[in-house]
């Protein structure tokens, strides 16, 4: 399959089927879908395969620090009010694409792949049909993890993190 009909699909889940409440949680959308690419890879053609495209959202996200154009890849804060921002003023595709995308891998990394994928299956099964936020996803990992994950989304998605 190649990366335009996986993120295409992976855009059919995140996107539509569970969609971001707004343009303050966009990394949602097209985190997933760069991060689901990857994973389709993996399945398809091995590790190495999963790896090189890890190594090119690194190469992406710090090409947006080189140029200034760093921002957290959310944009909404738990239990703040959100002031969605508009189409003009979103994140540079390398934080809400590449960035975001890092953000699920070192997810993965730290949760181990079970515990991760059975959390993104209670946030998908959770978000279906509503505008869904960031910390809908990290409670849902919370309930299958068991861990407080506060520190790594105050570190990773909340503020600038240039070292995914």
């Amino acid at each position: 399959m190649d990366d335009v009909r996986a993120e295409a699909l992976a855009h059919q889940l995140f996107g539509w089927l569970v969609p971001c409440a707004d343009f303050a949680d966009f990394w949602l959308n097209e985190g997933f879908a760069t991060f689901l690419v990857g994973a389709v890879k993996e399945a398809r053609q091995g590790r190495a395969a999963y790896e090189a495209e890890v190594a090119r959202w690194r190469v992406r996200s710090a090409d947006v620090h080189a140029k200034g154009r760093d921002a957290p890849v959310a944009l909404s804060r738990p239990g703040e009010p959100v002031n969605p921002p508009s189409e003009g003023q979103l994140q540079a595709r390398g934080v809400t694409y590449f960035r975001g995308a890092l953000v699920l891998h070192r997810l993965r990394q730290q949760l181990g792949d079970d515990v991760f994928w059975l959390g993104l299956r209670r946030y998908v099964n959770q978000g279906i049909g509503r505008g869904v936020r960031t910390e809908d996803l990290q409670a849902a990992l919370e309930v299958e993890s068991g861990q407080d994950l506060g520190p790594f989304f105050q570190r990773w998605v909340y503020n600038v993190a240039t070292d995914l």
